[in-house]
């Protein structure tokens, strides 16, 4: 499942550095203040992977804060 960031996110992913080709990995503080980590996202637009699951658990209009990590740990290849 694929989930599009807000623009405001993606133009400021846009200016960062890539993780690999095509995508960066981040972490990302909710609003309610979970993390997420190891979050994957492509083209800075485009949520395709939370640490591996299945789904992506979280609207991504509830981000409050993200970092670029580049932290591949404990992902599936």
């Amino acid at each position: 499942m694929q989930i599009r960031l807000p623009p405001e996110i993606s133009a400021k992913l846009a200016a960062m550095p890539e993780s690999g080709m095509g995508y960066q990995i981040i972490s990302v503080k909710m609003k309610n203040g979970h993390v997420f980590d190891r979050v994957v996202i492509v083209q800075s637009e485009v949520v395709t992977n939370v640490d591996g699951r299945d789904r992506v658990p979280f609207d991504p209009r509830d981000i409050a804060t993200f970092e670029l990590t580049h932290d591949r740990s404990g992902m599936v290849h």
